[in-house]
């Protein structure tokens, strides 16, 4: 039974990761209540997923890895194709990818020097990815989203903000390690 339930982080990442192309689908059609939902329970299984982990003390190098690659998976698809399709502003996406695509090949660059990328997620990090899940939710277009309209504009900058901070939290933490100044980035 503990071999199962050891599993579930990773299970739940990956559906996370699996509800991805369902997502991209149902925006393309122009089924975003559908979406919605879907992309709901996608971000749920991030905190489930999370909530297990630590609960359960069950880490695991694979989860490590996938957990973080599975939320950049989720959001950049989802604020991708919301760009695309005119609802969501293009700058935005450019933003939230750029960050994450620096932080990406700075970890490659830092496997090719030979160095471990061991920084541990940091609260700059979650809230982040707490609040690009909020705010990319205010740009489906479905009545309850209209609801909060005019919380739109406050949720992208609390969002671009954090999504900068992280970004160069996670830089100095990799030229931390680069360095050899730090053995955990920070």
């Amino acid at each position: 039974m503990r071999a199962l339930f050891v599993q579930i982080p990773n299970i739940l990442t990956g559906i996370r990761i699996a509800l991805i192309p369902l997502i991209i689908h149902l925006l393309r059609s122009g089924q975003h209540s559908q979406a919605l939902v879907v992309f709901v329970i996608a971000a749920l299984t991030d905190t489930l997923d999370g909530l297990i982990a630590r609960l359960g003390r069950i880490t695991s190098p694979f989860g490590t890895f996938l957990d973080p690659l599975a939320d950049k998976l989720l959001l950049n698809a989802t604020y991708t194709v919301l760009a695309l399709d005119g609802g969501l502003p293009m700058w935005l996406a450019a933003v939230v990818w750029l960050r994450d695509l620096i932080i990406v090949l700075g970890a490659a660059a830092l496997h090719l020097k030979g160095r471990r990328w061991q920084v541990k997620p940091a609260m700059v990090g979650k809230a982040t990815t707490l609040f690009q899940i909020i705010t990319v939710g205010l740009f489906f277009e479905v009545p309850i989203t209209r609801l909060f309209i005019n919380w739109q504009p406050f949720m992208v900058t609390i969002t671009v903000v954090l999504t900068l901070w992280s970004g160069l939290y996670y830089m100095a933490a990799g030229l931390n390690i680069l360095r050899g100044t730090a053995a955990n980035g920070l």
